[in-house]
């Protein structure tokens, strides 16, 4: 068994992303697959990784000493699967030979033909191989003759090309080998594993006018607009294929999920992921499912709604992240209350009964006062902050460290929630902090016309927060509360929506029912810099934590921390993140430019 898995994931290394050569691969790749993986020309990849911002920062002088420290650390452990040694050592080359001696395509895929589980599952990988296939047939070689030195073989022709069988344990792995084309199958079905290579090779020869995947209606559903687009990774699940095969073994027959649940799962369709390298920073990544549009999964999805882009307005211009999403909570209430009552009605009267038993003793409809005036808007933003306030709740459990302490960036940020009645909310505030006995605790002030209340929760660690006339602002540090409170006070300062780095992409985005945008070079530098500091900290977070074992990290004094001023030499963009329902799909992207 784990001579083909090695077979199949060394000879997958070598392989990558998009060209005309696409179609013509997708049509060599069986109908009956339900999951592909698609890399198509490896020199259209490398061109792309050459011209790449993230490529060269990993490549820059500053950082790749960290980068091969942290590859040495992780080839040591025992459990590794292909390190440079193994190639080395079994098959005479390395990662960086292979790519260097190899450029075609290539679909991984997994399929079952028939309606017989425990015969008709199949997995296979082909390789459609570009102008040099030296190295590719070299390695391949070196593969197949490690599995003829461990198992039994037999090998075949079928239209001039040979076909290599071996026994392994009571399954079978095949190996097609011809000048242009290899196909590698495994699978417990014999005649299932030899038909699915046969159609391969008949197909590439010509003798099988038939398209394979290319004609799955659903992949060209999935692809939709951007079925042109040169996508270097491609993965695709076509979930009817799966939903059946739950129901051919009755996978979880026994678990007492509601029938309408399963006909949700059923009526998710497919699920597609696509990936794609530009030159710069440019880089883009896709998950998009075939959602249902009606029943218990589409009403679900219906409480995904627009963009509140004005929230972006409650953040100022300065901003290292803002992150905004309009979610309909009272809908969402609504909908959990009225499965609860069908699935489980007492489950749902107790709840019925504590927020009663809450109203009447606290004095707090939670229904009323809290989730009906919530607007449906949230929003979440991060800048740079004195370094008193930085890492205020880490300082509460190390009695007292503020961000300068910890070496950590000054970083902090705060919470903005949309709200319809922000004095009903506010009364509800009072009422818990008076319930509670923590009003003792909070100490309030005036700032740009609004009352700005402190909690103090001990240590270094408060809570801070404020109500404008359309929503809350909270965090752990004043001075992004206050931010807001300029924008919206007396000195009326700029927004993120004046930010130069970050109002395209928000008018790029308005149909998106969630969209985060970060400055790219400031974000990373912060990661690198919390990263080092961290690290460098574990000896203390050891010593009060009181366990030795937190302060053996593989990371110390001698660790080659990558230079934060590379991240300057390549990066000056931004990074986000979307998330959009789109007629009958849910869209998550994530990209940099």
């Amino acid at each position: 068994m784990a001579l083909p898995s090695i077979a199949l994931t060394a000879l997958l290394g070598l392989s990558a992303a998009p060209s005309a050569q696409t179609a013509d691969l997708l049509e060599l790749v069986p109908e009956e697959a339900f999951v592909l993986i698609t890399l198509d020309d490896i020199d259209s990849l490398k061109a792309a990784a050459s011209k790449s911002a993230w490529f060269q920062f990993v490549d820059d002088e500053g950082v790749r000493p960290f980068i091969d420290y942290a590859l040495e650390l992780l080839e040591q452990d025992a459990d590794a699967p292909l390190t440079t040694e193994m190639f080395e050592e079994e098959l005479g080359t390395s990662w960086a030979e292979l790519e260097e001696s190899f450029s075609g395509s290539c679909a991984l895929y997994l399929g079952m033909v028939g309606s017989d589980i425990d015969s008709g599952i199949f997995m296979g990988a082909t390789f459609l191989l570009g102008e040099e296939k030296t190295g590719f047939h070299d390695v391949l070689d070196r593969l197949t003759s490690m599995m003829d030195d461990e198992l039994e073989s037999s090998t075949t022709s079928y239209l001039g090309v040979d076909i290599t069988e071996y026994q392994v344990d009571e399954d079978v792995f095949l190996v097609s080998e011809s000048d242009d084309l290899v196909t590698c199958a495994f699978g417990s079905g014999p005649e299932t594993v030899l038909e699915v290579v046969q159609s391969i090779v008949a197909r590439y020869a010509g003798e099988d006018s038939s398209l394979g995947f290319a004609e799955n209606e659903l992949l060209i559903t999935a692809r939709g607009d951007a079925a042109g687009d040169a996508d270097h990774l491609e993965v695709f699940c076509d979930l009817e294929r799966v939903w059946e095969l739950d129901e051919s073994v009755d996978l979880g027959a026994e678990e007492d999920v509601p029938e309408e649940v399963l006909e949700g799962l059923r009526g998710i369709r497919w699920a597609r992921m696509a990936a794609r390298l530009g030159s710069g920073e440019e880089f883009d990544w896709t998950l998009s499912v075939g959602w249902p549009s009606e029943g218990l999964f589409g009403e679900a999805a219906d409480l995904f709604v627009s963009l509140p882009e004005d929230l972006f307005g409650l953040m100022p211009r300065e901003s290292i992240s803002a992150y905004v999403w309009g979610f309909d909570v009272s809908g969402a209430w609504d909908y959990a209350f009225e499965l609860m009552s069908r699935w489980d009605p007492e489950g749902h009267d107790e709840a019925i009964a504590g927020l009663a038993a809450m109203e009447e003793s606290e004095g707090i409809d939670v229904v009323d006062d809290v989730i009906a005036q919530l607007s449906g808007a949230f929003g979440q933003f991060g800048m740079e902050v004195p370094a008193s306030e930085a890492a205020g709740g880490l300082g509460a459990m190390m009695g007292g460290m503020t961000g300068a302490d910890a070496d950590l960036p000054s970083v902090g940020g705060a919470y903005v929630v949309g709200l319809k009645d922000a004095q009903r909310v506010e009364g509800v505030i009072e009422r818990l902090l008076e319930n509670l006995g923590q009003a003792p605790m909070r100490s309030t002030e005036e700032f740009q016309g609004y009352k700005v209340h402190t909690l103090d929760v001990g240590g270094v660690a408060k809570f801070t927060w404020a109500f404008v006339s359309d929503a809350f602002v909270g965090g752990m540090s004043p001075t992004p509360v206050r931010t807001v409170l300029r924008l919206t006070g007396k000195d009326d300062a700029p927004s993120a929506l004046e930010n130069e780095k970050f109002k395209g992409t928000i008018e790029a985005n308005r149909g998106a029912s969630m969209l985060s945008v970060v400055d790219t070079a400031q974000t990373l530098r912060l990661m690198l810099q919390t990263l080092e500091g961290t690290f460098r900290m574990m000896p203390f977070i050891a010593m009060m934590a009181n366990d030795p074992d937190l302060a053996d990290v593989p990371f110390g004094p001698e660790t080659p921390w990558p230079d934060v001023g590379a991240v300057d030499r390549h990066f000056e963009g931004v990074s986000f993140t979307t998330f959009e329902r789109a007629d009958d799909r849910l869209i998550l992207r994530m990209a940099t430019r």
